[in-house]
């Protein structure tokens, strides 16, 4: 009995990675859609065995990296990004192909990204992504105008903190947006920067989902 490897064809590959830092993604969801119909008649029949599964829990693991979604009688293709922020399809039909891509386990942290009409003929299209975080970025002065290095920024619930660099820049992203009270007019989260020398200095500021709002806080010296 001679036995025959089985070759797969990459169709759809790329990298996917923060819009404002250009760091690599891994975990990010990578929905394949179609705007052609081959690819649906294909799709439905690799779901026919997980009729009940699907109608059930509207998605089913094909293999470690892939999984079928059915969302309102649409079928869907997902998969993840690796560690090194990498995505493929193998194995498509020829057509035209819709990506959207989101990180939606981190809430609001990122905003989405949409590619369409990726055309798939035979040799892999390339489709390189990158998300929007949500976040601030801004720069800190003196009341000179003149820029603070080493200040140190943190965010209101974060633990996380940045500090400016030697032309008072600073950012951070991957920040959750905070729910506007109705009760309360002020901006929130409060940002707080200190810096050896300086009175702090603390300023609201409301996010936008896939947006770095800009910021820029004044220090008076002690």
């Amino acid at each position: 009995m001679k036995l025959q490897s089985t070759q797969h064809q990459v169709a759809i590959a790329g990298i996917v990675s923060d819009a404002e830092t250009g760091e690599l993604i891994s975990g990010a969801e990578v929905k394949l859609g179609q705007v052609s119909t081959a690819f649906n008649p294909w799709l439905a029949l690799k779901a026919l065995p997980f009729e009940h599964a699907l109608n059930r829990d509207g998605r089913i693991q094909l293999n470690p990296t892939l999984t079928l979604v059915r969302e309102q009688d649409a079928l869907f293709l997902v998969t993840y990004t690796a560690l090194d922020g990498h995505y493929y399809f193998i194995d498509l039909p020829d057509g035209i192909y819709s990506l959207q891509v989101a990180l939606p386990h981190l809430g609001t942290r990122y905003g989405t990204r949409q590619v369409e009409n990726l055309n798939v003929t035979g040799e892999a299209a390339i489709a390189n992504l990158s998300l929007p975080p949500t976040g601030i970025k801004g720069r800190i002065l003196d009341s000179e105008q003149k820029p603070v290095a080493m200040a140190k920024v943190q965010i209101e619930g974060n633990a996380v903190a940045v500090f400016s660099d030697r032309n008072g820049d600073y950012g951070l992203t991957g920040l959750e947006v905070w729910r506007r009270d109705r009760a309360s007019q002020s901006a929130r989260p409060l940002v707080t920067v200190s810096a050896q020398g300086y009175q702090s200095a603390t300023s609201g500021v409301w996010l936008s989902v896939g947006e770095m709002k800009s910021l820029d806080l004044t220090l008076t010296r002690k």
